[in-house]
């Protein structure tokens, strides 16, 4: 579910700020405001993103032989590379530098915590309780709550669109009097509550981290590891499914360029 809400909410972002208005001055192939913060954001995303993946390098390599570890790193950094690649294709019509940008950073780094939990003796970061535990937890969390949020705001904003539909015809109770549905909003109340819920639980093992100790736990790094694999196979999904069934509607905003 985090994964599905952080790829909608990287698409979104793209629409919102790269889409630009049918009365507006500025082009469809020209920078604005917006487009110029979203190019800023991609480019510190993927810096990041790649200076993370070099110190995973030095920090995972600690032994003599830690084929797995680098191995792991060099499978996520390819991928991401060839999905900014194939999502510069104009022929993809949901590619965008920002959600490729957020998915390199999302993968890199859950990457790099799953790798931190590595309990083999080629993890130099074993056992370190310093401010780098400390950031991961944070980070793991800020983007958590990120897709919290998204889906809250999904729950309310789809039962405000429902009672807006519901006001504008009438309804007839039990007693055959007709009026606006009025408690039509509340209908679907229970699903903010129970993604609450569950989002509230997720969190909870995230800051016990899947079960890791201080000397690390193999479960939660392949937790983490497939979270990652996941995460790369739905985003490129994402950008070929339109071209593999052309006959389908996608939900593309016309006009929404990307960047």
């Amino acid at each position: 579910m985090q994964i599905i809400l952080l790829l909608d909410f990287a698409y979104l972002w793209n629409e919102t700020w790269a889409h630009e208005p049918e009365d507006s001055e500025v082009g469809a192939d020209e920078l604005s405001n917006w487009r110029v913060a979203l190019l800023l954001v991609s480019l510190l995303l993927f810096g990041c993103s790649w200076v993370l993946s070099g110190l995973m390098y030095s920090w995972f390599n600690e032994g003599g032989s830690c084929g797995l570890p680098i191995s792991i790193v060099t499978i996520t950094l390819v991928c991401c590379l060839g999905l900014t690649c194939i999502s510069f294709r104009e022929d993809v019509i949901n590619g965008s530098l920002i959600t490729s940008a957020v998915v390199t950073f999302t993968v890199t780094f859950t990457t790099f915590d799953a790798l931190f939990n590595n309990p083999d003796t080629c993890n130099s970061l074993l056992n370190d309780s310093g401010s780098a535990d400390s950031w991961r937890t944070s980070v793991g969390l800020i983007l958590s709550a990120v897709a919290v949020t998204r889906c809250g705001y999904n729950v309310i904003a789809n039962d405000a669109f429902n009672e807006n539909a519901a006001a504008a015809k009438n309804v007839r109770d039990a007693d055959g009097r007709e009026g606006p549905a009025a408690q039509v909003k509340e209908s679907n109340f229970w699903r903010f509550h129970l993604f609450l819920a569950l989002s509230m639980s997720y969190m909870a093992m995230l800051v016990t981290d899947w079960g890791a100790g201080s000397s690390g736990s193999e479960t939660s790094m392949w937790v983490k590891i497939t979270t990652s694999w996941i995460t790369m196979l739905l985003y490129g999904w994402s950008l070929i499914a339109p071209l593999v069934f052309p006959d389908r509607d996608f939900g593309h905003r016309q006009g929404a360029t990307g960047v």
